[in-house]
């Protein structure tokens, strides 16, 4: 991860007469280290925990992929590994098949069911 220099304003004031003199701003170097990004993933090497990276990838499907990995600790590990990455389950389906199953599901009903659906709101 990059570190950058950032200069900030900092309010400071004369040593030992900060009683009589008002605040005078000064400029600071400070290191700033931004955040992981969301679509990150971190890899570590099963064998020594150092991060590893990933050298390439393999889809094997739409949703399976090999992802070739490197031990970034050479000196004392130096392992390269395959990590299977794979799409598991849904948490929350997609509007769009949301709004297709209540379409189906209303398209099943009654004339009379669905006004009393209709009522209901």
């Amino acid at each position: 991860m990059k570190t950058r220099l950032n200069w900030v304003l900092l309010g400071s004031s004369a040593a030992g007469c900060a009683d009589r003199l008002p605040r005078i701003p000064a400029l600071a170097k400070v290191a700033v280290t931004p955040p992981p990004r969301a679509d990150t993933m971190r890899i570590t090497c099963p064998t020594c925990k150092a991060k590893a990276v990933i050298t390439s990838r393999e889809n094997k499907t739409d949703t399976v992929a090999d992802l070739y990995c490197m031990c970034t600790n050479a000196k004392e590990c130096g392992h390269t590994f395959v990590y299977t990455l794979g799409y598991s389950h849904t948490l929350n389906p997609p509007r769009a098949s949301t709004l297709d199953l209540a379409a189906r599901l209303i398209n099943t009903l009654t004339p009379i069911e669905r006004q009393q659906l209709l009522d209901l709101h």
